[in-house]
């Protein structure tokens, strides 16, 4: 069931996902950055929150004037829908909104969908074209399937958190949530392919996305590596095994990361440092083998870069068509002339905040148009409006609050 879009919606028909109904039942992050992802290309989301506390990431700082900042950085350009999923009367609703849906999200523990009678197999019986994008800790099955799991331990079993950190320390998590957003990439990823293959067949797709098998998918060549070698690659620090100098170098006033991978970039290194001799040294005649010297030439790099200010480290190498960057801190890059030319970051508003500067959606289309950035939801701020377009009246609307459904 299509309803009409909003005339206030009009100025999202460019946008690619503009006609595509989703459904988004999850929670904290990786489910809720998934169907943002969505959104933010013109597809019209419906959150559904249970009454009273909605999305448990909306008790989750940081906090701004009392409302969260982690709940409006994964929710925006929604509408919110409170519904009791466990009351009897919310199944004429869920019934609704899922004839009304192309995709519906969800990150529940495995088994809980189904405990609420909305199996895959039931969904497709009451929409043969909807597209359910599970995203779970572990997968729909295997032996661990029904574990509990958050974006750390995701990182933990997959082997990033080993090769995040200093070699001498512990392992490190990843300073974001990795696991979560990727998932949610992924989740996005594997919803729009159902579409595609949807439009062939004319029916939709179960997409089953982990947290684990997301990090799994980054993690390089380092698998092959110990299959191959049977020695497993651990954490290195800022080094690359294979090329140098691959660091973070101290400056004057700052840290400057230098990233020399080629040999054309070697022998501009190595003139702008003065030490044009090295150019023809055998011991740094291939990255492989520069890798194998990383002590010495960290200490030669390193000396030349402490005499100068970060900034012109910077400037000099690329100049020099050597890859180097100032490590820039939250407070800096928002500064970024780059940052600022793309547009990267947008003033979102967020109800009871104000404007709130957010990462833009990365996928930009050259000639437009813009993606959708539009505030997050307060709770159950369109559960009226939304049933309305469900077909339902305001009798039933009230019967619904009187029975505990919403």
């Amino acid at each position: 069931m299509h309803s009409p879009r909003q005339a206030s919606e009009n100025r999202f028909d460019a946008l690619p996902l503009s006609g595509i109904n989703v459904v988004d039942l999850s929670r904290f992050i990786a489910g809720p950055w998934c169907a943002m992802l969505l959104s933010d290309m013109g597809a019209d989301v419906v959150k559904v929150e249970r009454p009273g506390g909605g999305d448990d990431a909306r008790a989750c700082g940081p906090f701004c004037e009392g409302r969260s900042l982690y709940f409006a950085m994964y929710n925006r350009n929604k509408k919110s829908l409170t519904l009791n999923l466990r009351s009897p009367g919310a199944r004429e609703v869920l019934e609704r909104l899922v004839t009304w849906a192309d995709v519906m999200v969800e990150n529940f523990r495995p088994g809980v969908l189904e405990g609420l009678g909305l199996s895959y197999k039931r969904l497709a019986d009451v929409n043969p074209r909807l597209v359910l994008v599970s995203i779970s800790g572990f997968g729909q099955e295997g032996p661990f399937a029904h574990r509990p799991c958050f974006d750390t331990i995701a990182q933990a079993m997959s082997g990033v958190m080993d090769l995040t950190g200093d070699p001498a320390g512990p392992p490190t998590r990843v300073g974001v949530f990795l696991a979560d957003f990727m998932a949610g990439v992924y989740g996005a990823l594997g919803a729009l392919l159902a579409l595609v293959e949807r439009a062939r067949t004319g029916r939709g797709k179960h997409v089953d996305v982990a947290m684990l098998d997301s990090l799994l998918s980054l993690l390089e060549t380092n698998v092959a590596e110990f299959s191959l070698t049977g020695i497993a690659p651990t954490r290195t620090g800022n080094r690359r095994p294979y090329a140098a100098p691959v660091d973070a170098f101290r400056a004057v006033d700052g840290y400057v990361f230098i990233n020399v991978s080629t040999n054309s970039q070697w022998e501009e290194l190595c003139g702008v440092i003065g030490r044009p001799d090295l150019k023809a040294d055998p011991r740094f005649g291939t990255p492989f083998l520069r890798g194998e010297q990383w002590t010495l030439i960290h200490e030669i790099v390193g000396a030349w870069v402490r005499e100068r200010r970060a900034k012109e480290v910077e400037e000099v190498l690329n100049n020099a068509s050597v890859p180097a960057a100032v490590i820039a801190s939250i407070g800096e890059i928002v500064g970024n002339p780059q940052v600022l030319f793309r547009r990267v970051l947008r003033a979102v508003p967020v109800p009871g905040i104000g404007r709130v500067m957010m990462p833009a959606n990365p996928v930009r289309f050259v000639g437009g148009p813009e993606p959708r950035y539009d505030p997050p939801p307060d709770l159950g701020e369109h559960t009226t409006s939304v049933l309305q377009r469900l077909g339902f009246s305001e009798g039933d609307i009230d019967a619904l609050q009187k029975g505990g459904a919403l």
